[in-house]
């Protein structure tokens, strides 16, 4: 006990200043993608996979959006159950975000504690900077909106610690089996990038530290074993995300700065990036560095640096032309990295400078003031308000289409149904949020430009009966200036809200939006040429079941109205279909016969 009591003075600080900011500022990790994106598709697969049913799509949006192999949902990573199980147990599933950030923050702690004890820094140093680590402001801020970020917390310090041991002890099949399915499951925990990042600073590690290994050879051959395990466990995500983003193009952006990264590591800004990590092991790191106190910790801590600046680091450049990093974004998630390597380096330094060693205490008093300062004037809109009872049974399970802007404004934001909150409502719309993956598929690109083209030709024919214009449409088109960065977005939706107007009756109006019905909107399955003939259909995340009731015998064909993808296969029984994509991109089967039911299923690894 005596051991790890720094460990454990610093654990009730962790949680208090977590739990803190929850008190002033309730669902404080509910934020930004995390209410527009994440946790209403998290919160959908959980419910499938209770279901027993298997989420590899979802069928409330997009048509069918893929969400397995999409790979930023964490469908097969078990933190997300583990999460979503205590939320309940506190009362609500809309505390998934909260519980599931604070379960990976406290873990993180645990875990750089003990990587740093590893190295043999003193428990006071080692307590202080593993939760300088955590608290730190990329974690906190980025976190509350980017909930993928948390895990790395874990699995970072965790795998760093697999890799030195692999290096430095014998490589035992524990050490090779352990790293393996460290660095398998964490592919499954919600980002790709933070794996790839984590993989290669990881390897950096292995390469300079095994330079100085008198059984090198071993040492490669235990990381290959290893490897192999972790592409093992990794390969189902694996082989569906790349079957998936092959071919989407997606070129790596390059928002970094100099002022916006590598100062506010220093500095302790009101505005701008929050990156801060209290200065003191940062800057103490650096001091090291400059008086040539050079290892491990070191490179990894410079390389994550000029990575995270973006094109004035250089490394960028480099990473923008290469395989695999191309299709990466955002140079500042290397900040996370930066922040990890260079506090290690700075403990280690403190450790071994007496007259340093306060300043690890003082990094941690320093953050904790940051993150109050710049957190508990946060304000959520969470949790989702619920759909009035008109609205709901309004809506029903038709297609919707909504018009509003692309960012949280307005009053009851998430009941316009854009981004990913018709899957949270129960609700049925064609479109989802912009992800720059699923979104920027070629079947989805046709479908929009299909809306842009042929506004009420393309809506009626993908199903769309209801129409909502949500009040912050209605703010963004009146004021564009004040409004620039939701105003591309909604200025591509004016010249169809206009095009369509005539056509639109209205339904229902609430205070902040009103339901338009759009008549003659085709049926989710049909025969072809006779949309309006409905089919009994039943959908979950993996198949669907179109019921062949009343068809004439002429009517071969079946157009069922989501879209065209590959990994679909429809079969009669123990017959194979032919499936297409029709003239709107829609799947259209040509029946063997009509007396069984018309089954597609969709499997996200297809050959």
């Amino acid at each position: 006990m005596g051991r790890h009591l720094p460990l454990l003075v610093g654990l009730p600080l962790v949680l208090g200043l977590l739990l803190g900011l929850e008190v002033w500022s309730p669902y404080f990790f509910g934020e930004d993608d995390n209410f527009h994106q994440f946790l209403p598709v998290i919160l959908d697969s959980i419910h499938q996979v209770e279901a027993g049913d298997f989420p590899a799509m979802n069928p409330h949006q997009s048509m069918g959006m893929p969400v397995f192999a999409a790979g930023t949902y964490s469908i097969s990573y078990p933190g997300i159950y583990l999460a979503y199980w205590l939320a309940i147990l506190c009362g609500s599933q809309q505390y998934f975000m909260e519980v599931y950030a604070i379960l990976h923050i406290v873990a993180g702690y645990v875990v750089t504690y003990g990587l740093l004890r590893r190295l043999k820094v003193e428990g006071v140093i080692a307590a202080c900077t593993a939760a300088s680590f955590v608290l730190g402001a990329y974690v906190i801020f980025m976190g509350r909106a980017w909930y993928y970020t948390y895990p790395t917390l874990v699995f970072l310090p965790l795998i760093a610690w697999a890799t030195h041991d692999l290096v430095a002890r014998p490589a035992t099949l524990r050490r090779i089996i352990w790293w393996g399915v460290l660095c398998g499951v964490y592919f499954h925990a919600g980002n790709a990038q933070l794996w790839v990042y984590t993989m290669f600073f990881c390897g950096l590690m292995f390469l300079i530290k095994v330079v100085s290994s008198k059984v090198w050879m071993q040492k490669w051959i235990a990381l290959a074993l290893a490897s192999l395990v972790a592409l093992v466990i990794a390969s189902p995500l694996l082989v569906a995300q790349y079957q998936l983003v092959a071919n989407v193009d997606r070129d790596g952006s390059s928002f970094a700065s100099m002022q916006d990264c590598f100062l506010n590591y220093l500095l302790w800004t009101s505005g701008g990036y929050a990156a801060y990590t209290g200065s003191f092991l940062f800057g103490t790191a650096l001091l090291s560095i400059a008086l040539r106190r050079w290892d491990a910790w070191c490179v990894l801590g410079i390389v994550a640096i000029l990575s995270s600046l973006g094109k004035p680091g250089g490394i960028w450049f480099i990473m923008a032309d290469s395989p695999v990093f191309e299709k990466f974004q955002h140079p500042f998630k290397f900040v996370l990295f930066a922040t990890f390597f260079m506090l290690v380096r700075g403990a280690i330094y403190v450790d071994w400078t007496r007259v340093l060693r306060l300043s690890a205490v003082l990094n941690l008093i320093l953050l904790v003031a940051f993150t109050w300062n710049r957190g508990a004037d946060h304000a959520s809109d969470m949790p989702y308000a619920p759909l009035s009872a008109a609205s709901d049974q309004l809506l029903g399970s038709d297609r919707i289409y909504s018009f509003a802007s692309s960012r949280l404004l307005g009053e009851k934001y998430a009941q316009s149904m854009t981004n990913n909150f018709a899957l949270y409502y129960g609700k049925n719309s064609i479109s989802s949020y912009s992800d720059g993956l699923t979104y920027e598929l070629s079947e989805q690109i046709r479908q929009r430009e299909h809306i842009q083209a042929h506004p009420r030709e393309a809506l009626q024919a993908y199903g769309c009966r209801w129409i909502i214009v949500h009040q912050s449409f209605e703010i963004v088109r009146a004021n564009p200036q004040a409004h620039a960065f939701a105003w591309s977005a909604v200025q591509t939706q004016v010249p169809i809200f206009e095009s369509l107007q005539p056509y639109l009756i209205e339904r229902h109006r609430e205070p902040h939006q009103v339901i338009y019905e759009l008549p003659d909107a085709a049926a989710l399955a049909f025969p072809q040429g006779v949309p309006v003939q409905p089919l009994p259909m039943e959908v979950n995340g993996s198949w669907m079941r179109v019921e062949l009731e009343g068809l004439r015998p002429e009517q071969n064909k079946i157009i069922v109205n989501f879209l065209m993808r590959p990994g679909y296969a429809a079969t009669q029984g123990a017959k194979t279909l032919p499936i297409e994509a029709d003239q709107w991109g829609r799947m259209q089967v040509t029946l063997d016969d009509h007396e069984e039911d018309l089954v597609i299923t969709y499997w996200p690894i297809h050959w």
